[in-house]
C-alpha cells in the first residue's frame, strides 16, 4: 500500500503522561512509522525520546486555565492546518474540529461508565460533560472505532472495534519465572482500580503460602504510604512497592511474575492484562468488561470475585503443569494485540478514508 501522511491528535504523550491513551497513541504512531508511514502527533507534550514519529507542538494552556482543557484543547485542535495529511486520527478532545472524510475517531472508553466510578460530584459532572462531547463526536465523525465491544455498546455509530496494542511483538517463549510464586498488580489503591482489594487478597494468601511474593506498582502517594506500612510488618512481608517504572523495568517484573491480579471495578479494555499475558503471566481478574473480552476462563486466565480469587491463585500455585499450560495459551492470545497487527488494521481505515476523499465524499 502507498505510504501515507498521518496526523494524530492527543493532548499528551509519555513520559510526560503515562495515561492509557497517551501510551497507546505513542505505540500506534511508532508502529505506523515502522511500516512506512509518515506520522505526526499534535500534542502539548514534548517529543518522547523513543519516538520514531514527528511531534507538532501545540500552544501551552496557561497555568490558570488547565481545568478548562476539555474546552480549550478542542479549540486548539480546531486551529491546526491538517490539509497536507492523508488521514487525521483523533484520540480525544475532538468535539469542535472541522471534520471531513479523512477523519478517524477512536474511543478508548466511555465517560458514561467512568462517571459511575468517579470520585465526588465534580468528577461525575466532568465525566458527564465528557460523555456529551463523546456522543456528539460519535455522530459527527465519518469513521469511529472503539477499543472493545463493550465501549461500542455505549456510543452510536461505532463502525469498527480495534483493540489496544502491546509495546512490542510478543516473544516466542515464556520467560524464566521467579523460583517463588509471585503476584503482580498495576494500578492505584482507592480508585476504580481497587488496589486495596488486591492487597487484601495478598494478605489472605500470605497466611497459607509463606513463600508468596507480590509486586505492587502504583502512583507515588500510594507507594509512599505502603512503604511505611510494610516496614518489616506482617502481613506485608515480601510485598515490593514500585512507582514511576521505565518500560523495561515493568516488563522485567511481568516476566518474573506468575500471576497478574486485576481487581478493577471498571475497565473498558485492560492493557495490563495483555501485557501480562505477553510475558506468560496468567491474568486472574474480577469480571469487569475488559477482562470478559480478553480472557477465556480456564484457558488464557481466570475470572472470579474477590472472594473467589484466593482459591483460584492457590490452585494455580499448587499445580505447576496447569500454570505452564495456561501461561502458554495466554502468550498465544497476546499475539492478537501485536503492534504490527493493530497498525495494519488502522492502516486499512486510513486508506479507505483516502479513497472516500478521492471520490469527493467530503
Amino acid at each position: 500500500m502507498k505510504p501515507l501522511r498521518i496526523l494524530h491528535l492527543h493532548r499528551d504523550l509519555p513520559p510526560d503522561s503515562y495515561t492509557g491513551v497517551a501510551v497507546q497513541v505513542h505505540r500506534l504512531a511508532n508502529a505506523l512509522t515502522g511500516i512506512g508511514h509518515d506520522v505526526t502527533v499534535a500534542t502539548l507534550s514534548p517529543r518522547p525520546p523513543d519516538a520514531d514519529y514527528s511531534v507538532l507542538a501545540l500552544p501551552q494552556i496557561p497555568a490558570g486555565f488547565t481545568r478548562c482543557k476539555r474546552v480549550l484543547l478542542p479549540i486548539a485542535f480546531r486551529g491546526l492546518d491538517s490539509e497536507g495529511f492523508d488521514a487525521v486520527h483523533v484520540h480525544g478532545d475532538g468535539a469542535f474540529l472541522r471534520i471531513d472524510s479523512r477523519f478517524v475517531r477512536t474511543f478508548y472508553g466511555t465517560a458514561s461508565q467512568e462517571a459511575r466510578h468517579a470520585r465526588g460530584i465534580k468528577g461525575r459532572m466532568a465525566q458527564s460533560l465528557s460523555y456529551w462531547m463523546e456522543s456528539r463526536e460519535a455522530r459527527a465523525y465519518p469513521v469511529c472505532t472503539a477499543i472493545s465491544g463493550h465501549v461500542r455498546l455505549h456510543l452510536s455509530r461505532i463502525s469498527h472495534v480495534i483493540p489496544c496494542m502491546l509495546a512490542s511483538e510478543p516473544p516466542n517463549r515464556i520467560p524464566r519465572k521467579h523460583t517463588d510464586p509471585t503476584l503482580i498488580y498495576l494500578g492505584s489503591r482507592f480508585t476504580r482500580k481497587r488496589g486495596e482489594s488486591a492487597l487484601r487478597i495478598y494478605s489472605r494468601l500470605r497466611k497459607v503460602i509463606p513463600r508468596l511474593r507480590m509486586h505492587y506498582i502504583g502512583p507515588e502517594p500510594d507507594v509512599m504510604a505502603l512503604r511505611k506500612e510494610t516496614d518489616g510488618m506482617s502481613p506485608w512481608e515480601n510485598l515490593y512497592c514500585h512507582t514511576r517504572l521505565s518500560r523495561n523495568s515493568l516488563e522485567e517484573l511481568y516476566a518474573e511474575s506468575w500471576i497478574y491480579l486485576s481487581t478493577a471495578g471498571y475497565e473498558g479494555f485492560g492493557v495490563s492484562l495483555i501485557e501480562a499475558m505477553a510475558a506468560g503471566c496468567i491474568p486472574v481478574s474480577v469480571p469487569h468488561p475488559g477482562a470478559l473480552e480478553i480472557i477465556t476462563p480456564g484457558e488464557t486466565g481466570y475470572l472470579g470475585s474477590e472472594e473467589d480469587i484466593p482459591g483460584l491463585v492457590k490452585r494455580l500455585i499448587a499445580e505447576p503443569t496447569l500454570v505452564k499450560n495456561v501461561a502458554e495459551k495466554a502468550l498465544i492470545r497476546s499475539r492478537d494485540f501485536a503492534p504490527g497487527k493493530i497498525a495494519r488494521e488502522y492502516e486499512s481505515l486510513y486508506h479507505a478514508s483516502v479513497s472516500r476523499r478521492n471520490r469527493g465524499e467530503d
